[in-house]
This record gives structure tokens, C-alpha cells and sequence, in this order.
């Protein structure tokens, strides 16, 4: 775990920054994070053709409590990054893109998607991906 003391650029369209952990109380903040989210963020990316913003990325276990996260959170391994995008997204576009892309984790939520590179599924469904729907609309 690192302390940001300035920002990195870690690829083409993407900054350390823009991962570490947004606890107001623990500044200038902490950040891990695994290579391979950030190439899969890249991919990701590549096939939206549209910006997004990573509004969650490493949390701390004080920060995961604090702000609802699930006790196995991969934010707490630096391996999830919840994206925001403007203007309206299809989910099952959004879906296929996360796989295509390399994603073994999906959320779908009001306002945001959650993706993750776990190593384990919990689907017994013989999927190559885990996917929830907690959408409310």
C-alpha cells in the first residue's frame, strides 16, 4: 500500500488518482492496485467509445465499512473499480463489454457499474463471469 505524494500515469487514459481510497479523514490517501484491472479498464474503454469516470477504486476496511461495501470486497485488493458514465447505458451492452473486456465480476447499480477481476466465482452457473442487477429502475 502506497501513500499518493503526486499523481501517475499509469495508461493511456488512466491516473493513479483516480483509484486510491476517497476517505476524507485519511488524506492524502492510500492506493493499491493490481496491473491488471487498469488494462482491463483500457480494454473496457476501447469498446464503450464513450468517457468514464472511476468513482471507486481502492478502499481501506475503515472506508469499505463506512460506506456500505461487502466485508470480501475486491476493493479492499485493489482488484475493483465502480465506473460512472454520462447520459444513458444499455446494460446488457454494458455486460458484454465487461466480458469481452475480461471482467470475471459485474455489477450493474443506479448511477454506476461495478467491475471486478476476481479470481473466484461464486455463479454455479458455469458462467465465466459473476453478474448482479441491483438496479432499481
Amino acid at each position: 500500500m502506497y501513500r499518493l505524494d503526486g499523481d501517475i500515469k499509469l495508461s493511456e487514459h488512466f491516473h493513479i488518482s483516480e483509484f486510491v481510497c476517497r476517505d476524507p479523514k485519511d488524506l492524502p490517501g492510500k492506493v493499491f492496485l493490481e496491473r491488471e484491472l487498469v488494462e482491463k479498464l483500457e480494454r473496457f474503454l476501447s469498446l464503450l467509445k464513450m468517457p468514464l469516470v472511476v468513482t471507486s477504486g481502492y478502499r481501506t476496511a475503515k472506508w469499505n465499512r463506512i460506506v456500505g461495501g461487502s466485508p470480501a470486497s475486491r476493493h479492499l485488493l485493489g482488484q475493483a473499480a465502480d465506473i460512472r458514465m454520462d447520459g444513458h447505458y444499455d446494460n446488457d451492452r454494458m455486460t458484454v463489454f465487461a466480458v469481452n473486456a475480461g471482467f470475471k465480476g459485474i455489477g450493474l447499480y443506479d448511477g454506476f457499474i461495478h467491475l471486478d477481476i476476481r479470481r473466484e466465482l461464486s455463479n454455479k452457473g458455469g458462467r465465466s463471469f459473476d453478474l448482479w442487477n441491483l438496479k432499481k429502475k
